[in-house]
């Protein structure tokens, strides 16, 4: 119940992985290497900073029940975990097979640019959850969770635009400038991402009525469009045509949510 500190964590882990972008690309000239390194060592900084943070409020307890009830909904998730991570990691995989290092070197900064749109995300998937239960005990929860999804899906979409727009300044920045033919990748990946999140609240029903092995099929449902889809277009598309595979990926995802729903 602390959505300041949450999005004010999330937005130092987004400079210093700026930071460490401009150190190990910019500067250190480690190429695709250093944007991957850049990732990690900010997502290890901030953990350990936040750990020690928070240490001291930590009370090691142990309830067996509470433990039971956890698993019961949590392991059929995690496949769908698994599978998201695939889905990610996937379209790495192709341009690698199937195009040049310099393809793959706009598709990873192209991401990293794009990341900047993790900073709202993580503020409303801190906020959604409690937001969603407390709907849940309204008489009119099924009207309001339409109007939400609605709202969300126009909210994202318009932070996507101004990431998108804002992401040309960010490139000069962050990049020498034979990374620019990373710009018109962006735009079809922060739009995917605004369909992620708004699964969020389309998958709602499942997560209320504990049938969370149904994210693990839509999950995997998807990835077999996923797989056709970057092999389609990545090979007509290049790096471009992996990140509209991620797009499309997530649009049949949200059918396929939609429907288990």
């Amino acid at each position: 119940r602390e959505p300041k500190k949450y999005v004010l964590i999330s937005i130092i882990q987004v400079i210093i992985n700026f930071a460490l972008i401009i150190l190990f690309v910019v500067i250190l000239e480690l190429s695709i290497m250093g944007a991957f390194l850049a990732g990690t060592v900010s997502i290890v900084v901030v953990t350990i900073v936040t750990y020690l943070y928070y240490f001291r409020r930590i009370i090691f307890v142990f309830s067996k029940k509470l433990f039971t009830k956890v698993l019961k909904y949590s392991l059929p998730q995690l496949p769908a975990v698994m599978i998201n991570w695939g889905i990610l990691q996937l379209n790495r995989v192709f341009i690698y097979e199937y195009c040049s290092e310099a393809e793959l070197g706009y598709f990873s900064i192209a991401i990293k640019i794009a990341m900047v749109m993790q900073i709202a995300i993580m503020a409303f998937r801190s906020a959604w959850g409690p937001l969603a239960m407390q709907i849940m005990q309204m008489t009119e929860h099924k009207e309001l969770y339409i109007k939400f999804y609605r709202l969300t899906f126009i909210a994202f979409t318009i932070i996507a635009f101004i990431v998108f727009v804002l992401s040309k300044p960010l490139l000069y920045i962050i990049a020498p400038a034979e990374y620019l033919p990373a710009f018109p990748i962006i735009v079809f990946i922060v739009f995917a991402y605004a369909f992620d999140i708004s699964n969020q609240v389309l998958g709602i029903g499942i997560g209320i009525r504990k049938k969370t092995q149904y994210m693990s099929y839509a999950q995997g449902i998807t990835f077999i469009f996923v797989v056709g889809f970057n092999y389609l277009f990545i090979k007509e598309y290049m790096a471009i045509g992996a990140a509209l595979a991620l797009l499309f990926s997530y649009v049949v995802k949200a059918v396929i949510i939609y429907i288990f729903a």
